[in-house]
């Protein structure tokens, strides 16, 4: 009966020990989703619509997320996003002509 309560253990602890990592990685890439969202998120609250773009990328660079800027193209305003490095890449896209924010929304590649 000892004999088979202990394998029954060694089993049991493999498991885990095999397990362990999984469990590790699919929790770590929840917390790194969630701060990730929350990143790109505080800087669109940040972000007012009619206000100036001064300072945006400052800011946005800031809260670590990485920044591109796109021209305006034709009748299309231009745009930067900012990019939270992480799962499905959140994101804060802000629309501006002529200096000012018409426009801002959040995404992400999900």
């Amino acid at each position: 009966m000892a004999a088979e309560a202990r394998r029954r253990y060694v089993k049991i602890g493999i498991l885990l020990v095999l397990l362990s990592p999984v469990i590790v990685l699919a929790v770590s890439f929840v917390v790194m989703f969630v701060r990730a969202s929350n990143q790109a998120e505080v800087f669109c609250a940040q972000v007012v619509v009619g206000g100036p773009i001064e300072g945006l990328e400052a800011k946005a660079q800031q809260l670590g997320l990485a920044v591109r800027s796109h021209p305006a193209e034709g009748a299309q305003p231009a745009v930067i996003v900012a990019v939270a490095r992480g799962p499905y890449w959140p994101r804060c896209i802000v629309e501006h002509i002529n200096g000012r924010v018409v426009g801002k929304r959040t995404s992400s590649s999900a």
